[in-house]
């Protein structure tokens, strides 16, 4: 049986947020840092992040500078200064300099789990609840009632889903919603480091796309994909991973010379959530539950983590919480628009085409990718745009 959530701040004053990744996390450090009274309940029995490394771009790094974390946060990852988008033999179409573009920030790659346990160990292991799980929720002009899964209930001024893209919370309140992108599909794996590859590389292949990311400690994060799933058909996984992706060149053979049978491969299904409202009178989503976002500009967790410093941000402002809510969404909608618009354009460019379609790509990549990828990352560096 689930411990109780009243054993920890369950009163009518209190937040409560549903959701113990990067969103709920981000959300629940700030809030704590304002002094305010914070329950943090997940449905899994313990930490644990799904995926296997994550790239921050600067605006996320950003983020957990103003959460007190930059420092702890560079210090466990490795520091981006450029990345490199080749064709499927390897050959270099562009590369864009990150640390030449003014007001871009840091940019970093480390393991998935180190950024959990970063954040986990920030809030403080007395204000996250295990195994908690919501069965029911009634809103009132001045609370919200939540009945747990043990038979124990509790009270909160605010209820925040940040329980991902298959949220609960969000059907509770809008109902059924689909979030899958079909006709796309991978895998994410860890490997070794290859002697030579220093920096984030994208090969592009014809329906498919490697990604290659250098982590602490020699490892090696690895996207194979997104890839259009025409090329996915029959045999296991791994006999599909090595037959998509095995005439790339380049760092790739040495890449899949270490798979085997027993190589952890993390399924990937691609996500989008594009939904009318984040918000009731006093519930709202942030992160992956309001507005998942496929991979292709590593936006996804720089959006968590934005939301959860710009909702603390209007609660410390607005006393009133429906007010404060608007406020959020109304100012957070545009960006996470933009990020969701430019990610979905670069994935479907992952789409089988004619070869005649590659060469012509990658002769355009060549003469203005950098820029092309710059004015998709450029407005969600600006400072400006996350006040």
């Amino acid at each position: 049986m689930a411990r109780s959530p009243n054993a920890l701040n369950s009163s009518s004053s209190s937040t409560l947020i549903v959701g113990a990744g990067i969103a709920g996390l981000s959300l629940t450090l700030a809030l704590l840092r304002q002094g305010r009274s914070v329950l943090l309940a997940d449905r899994r029995p313990g930490a644990g992040a799904e995926g296997v490394g994550i790239l921050l771009t600067g605006n996320a790094a950003q983020a957990l500078a103003e959460l007190g974390l930059g420092a702890a946060a560079a210090a466990a990852a490795e520091r981006v200064a450029a990345v490199d988008y080749c064709d499927r033999d390897g050959q270099r179409l562009f590369e864009l300099d990150l640390e030449a573009r003014p007001g871009w920030g840091t940019f970093l790659c480390m393991h998935r789990h180190t950024l959990q346990q970063l954040l986990l160990a920030a809030v403080g292991t007395e204000h996250v609840r295990w195994g908690a799980k919501i069965v029911d929720l009634e809103e009132a002009p001045d609370d919200v009632m939540v009945r747990w899964d043990d038979g124990t209930t509790s009270r909160h001024a605010l209820v925040v889903g940040a329980d991902g893209v298959h949220s609960d919370l969000r059907r509770r309140l809008f109902g059924e919603v689909k979030t899958g992108l079909p006709g796309l599909a991978g895998w994410r794996f860890l490997a070794r480091c290859p002697a030579g590859l220093q920096r984030p590389q994208y090969m592009l292949g014809n329906g498919c796309t490697l990604l290659l990311h250098p982590l602490p400690g020699g490892d090696l994060y690895c996207g194979a994909g997104p890839a259009d799933t025409a090329l996915l058909v029959g045999g296991e996984p791994l006999e599909q991973l090595r037959r998509v992706f095995g005439d790339f060149g380049g760092f790739a053979p040495a890449v899949l010379a270490q798979l085997s049978a027993d190589t952890p491969l993390l399924d990937t299904t691609y996500h989008c959530v594009q939904i009318p409202s984040w918000r009731s009178r006093r519930c709202v989503l942030v992160g992956d539950a309001a507005h998942a976002c496929p991979p292709t500009l590593s936006q996804g967790g720089a959006m968590a983590l934005e939301d959860g410093l710009v909702l603390a941000r209007h609660l410390a402002t607005e006393p009133h919480v429906p007010t404060a809510l608007a406020g959020f969404e109304e100012q957070r909608r545009p960006r996470v628009s933009q990020a969701l618009s430019a990610s979905l354009d670069r994935m479907f460019a992952n789409r089988l085409a004619s070869e005649h379609f590659i060469e012509v790509r990658n002769t355009i990549l060549r003469a203005v990718g950098a820029e092309q990828l710059a004015a998709a990352w450029g407005p969600l560096m600006a400072d400006e745009a996350r006040r």
